[in-house]
Formats: C-alpha cells, sequence, structure tokens
C-alpha cells in the first residue's frame, strides 16, 4: 500500500510543476471535503443528531 506521505508529495509537486500551487489550499480544505462531510451528517442522524435552530 504505502506510506500516504509519498502519495500527497507526488500530488503536491505535479501541483507546483504546472504552476497551480493556490490549489493545494482548497485540496487541504475541510469543507472542501464533500464526502466526509456527508458521512459526518450521516453519522450524527444515525446518533440521533438535532438540528439546531
Amino acid at each position: 500500500m504505502g506510506d500516504p506521505a509519498v502519495s500527497v508529495g507526488v500530488y503536491a509537486t505535479a501541483i507546483w510543476m504546472i504552476q497551480r500551487q493556490e490549489a493545494l489550499a482548497t485540496l487541504a480544505d475541510p469543507a472542501q471535503d464533500l464526502a466526509a462531510l456527508e458521512a459526518d451528517v450521516q453519522a450524527a442522524s444515525r446518533r440521533g443528531g438535532r438540528r439546531h435552530e
């Protein structure tokens, strides 16, 4: 499987090589990880979480 840090480093180097390093901030932004946000919502629903109104 390998060390995940190596994959991230390769990806970051590729982005830098095409001069799109500003994309790294978006890549690392948890608010942009829609799959993780959806998983959090589903987990809260299973726990019976309530919406704050």
